[in-house]
């Protein structure tokens, strides 16, 4: 059965299939550990080699498209005070995230920066 599943299912973690199957997956922990073992590596191991990799240019002219955008539109609510990053989060939450990884974001970097510097507006002035 756990086969079956994992045949109609080829994307599917072994979380997914397990929820799929769950009185199959309970017996296969309780008398055969070693087997299921074996099935959920095949599966864990499929799953990473198919991934798609994250786009992180793409994602990161995006990103900074946004971050500007909410920043115009935060300064005009603020009367032309420069935004706080907290704002920043409350308007954009997907922002927060990704401060993390800025080190794979440079124009998303640069857009915060100009922002928390408040040289954003110069720029929209030109």
């Amino acid at each position: 059965m756990w086969q079956k599943v994992v045949r109609r299912n080829p994307l599917a973690g072994a979380t997914a299939v397990r929820m799929l199957e769950p009185a199959v997956y309970a017996w296969l922990y309780r008398n055969d550990r070693d087997w299921l073992k074996e099935q959920i590596d095949r599966l864990e191991r499929a799953k990473r080699s198919g991934g798609v990799r994250a786009d992180w240019d793409k994602r990161d002219s995006a990103l900074a498209r946004d971050v500007r955008l909410a920043g115009l539109e935060l300064s005009s609510q603020l009367h032309g005070r420069r935004p706080k990053l907290w704002q920043l989060y409350q308007v954009l939450p997907e922002l927060r995230p990704k401060l993390a990884k800025l080190d794979r974001l440079p124009l998303t970097q640069q857009a915060v920066d100009e922002i928390a510097c408040g040289r954003w507006r110069n720029r929209r002035r030109r």
